[in-house]
């Protein structure tokens, strides 16, 4: 799955900028260890990016149950359409997440080697996410969406065999936000061969 990624935002001149860029969480984070996770998310209702609660917390949630949001970091394709906590949103909130990379664990024995998982051109990953908008806790928030892994994730996630859905910046990242469920799920495959490259970190994630 998807846990921990790398973000770093930037208050640029132009209008398309985020008009509160303090209020994302910066540098690598993670949707278990951090208190309150805020990524950035675009979304078909406007330019820019909004700042979300990483974990979703759907619309008929009156509480904030941080046990809950940690469980909810994540959206499985396959449940997408079934789940009743992943259903409404996906129907009618798909976002991105944009980032620079994310972070895989590869078990060997009792040793857990943490990998960052990057774009092969250099470019920033966008990340397939679902949101949800919940005016009992004034809150917006998100999960993002896992797919089986590619051989690269397989190896690399050889205990689950997960990775976020990866979208490419033409036809799928269209079709995710603004297209049917339909059109969406004809994007929401595992990244293809070439795309990523890893490598090991020697220090603490």
């Amino acid at each position: 799955m998807c846990y921990t990624v790398s973000v770093y935002y930037t208050q640029a001149a132009d209008s398309s900028a985020p008009a509160a860029v303090s209020l994302f969480s910066e540098g690598i984070v993670s949707a278990m260890r951090d208190a309150r996770p805020v990524l950035g998310v675009v979304t078909s209702e406007q330019q820019g990016l909004e700042p979300m609660l990483w974990g979703l917390v759907p619309a008929w949630n009156k509480t904030l149950d941080e046990v809950w949001r940690r469980r909810m970091a994540n959206a499985t394709v396959e449940r997408l359409q079934s789940s009743p906590a992943f259903a409404p949103s996906f129907m009618y909130r798909r976002g991105v997440v944009p980032v620079r990379s994310f972070f895989e664990w590869r078990h060997e024995g009792r040793k857990k080697i943490p990998y960052e998982i990057r774009r092969s051109d250099g470019q920033d990953l966008l990340l397939g996410a679902i949101w949800a908008d919940n005016t009992w806790l004034d809150l917006r928030s998100f999960s993002l969406v896992t797919v089986p892994a590619n051989p690269l994730m397989a190896h690399i996630h050889n205990s689950k065999q997960r990775m976020p859905l990866v979208l490419e910046p033409n036809e799928g990242l269209s079709n995710w936000l603004n297209g049917s469920p339909q059109q969406a799920l004809m994007h929401a495959v595992p990244a293809a061969d070439g795309i990523l490259v890893a490598e090991p970190r020697n220090e603490g994630i």
